[in-house]
């Protein structure tokens, strides 16, 4: 990995970067490439979209640029280079999680109404039962919301309606005391 900055030169462009400096961020941006590009091929093949951990990469590096208290620590240079792969292996290793535990959970697929079936209780087949009749919108906020923990900002976001279309949607659902299991 070779960063084409010195450390004074680093601090200098972080601090016109803070300051609201686009260029200068610019410049960090392009003078961390390789060590950007190399962060990321190290995660390729390991579980991940290649595309999800290059913007996460390049995310991580940007809040590390901003984040730099060179009160705090000494090398912006380190700062910038360990925080990213901090950040980056923390993402990795929480999608790494949900996508061994979402496969062991029983959940709707709203594409096609199908639900997983490894480890299903009677409970759970009861409202599957229930909410057979509900239009796909409402099945999808059951599989964002409940049944993977998502925000209702993120589920809102994910399904493409609006965050108070959530709330209403999932108040009507747990009138029927759905809790999954998690």
């Amino acid at each position: 990995m070779k960063i084409r900055l010195t450390d004074v030169e680093t601090k200098e462009l972080v601090f016109q970067a803070q300051q609201g400096d686009k260029e200068k961020l610019t410049e960090l941006y392009n003078a961390f490439e390789d060590f950007r590009l190399n962060l990321a091929k190290s995660f390729y093949g390991k579980g991940v979209d290649v595309e999800d951990i290059q913007q996460e990469v390049d995310k991580n590096f940007i809040l590390s640029v901003y984040g730099y208290d060179p009160n705090k620590s000494d090398s912006a240079i380190l700062h910038i280079v360990s925080r990213t792969k901090r950040t980056t292996l923390n993402y990795y290793n929480t999608e790494l999680e949900y996508k061994n535990n979402v496969s062991l959970k029983p959940i709707i697929y709203p594409e096609d109404g199908l639900v997983g079936t490894l480890d299903v209780s009677e409970e759970y087949l009861d409202f599957i039962d229930e909410v057979s009749d509900f239009s796909d919108e409402e099945k999808k906020v059951i599989f964002y919301y409940f049944v993977l923990g998502y925000t209702q900002e993120e589920t809102a976001r994910e399904i493409g309606i609006s965050r108070m279309k959530v709330q209403r949607i999932s108040q009507k659902i747990k009138k029927i005391n759905f809790s999954p299991k998690k």
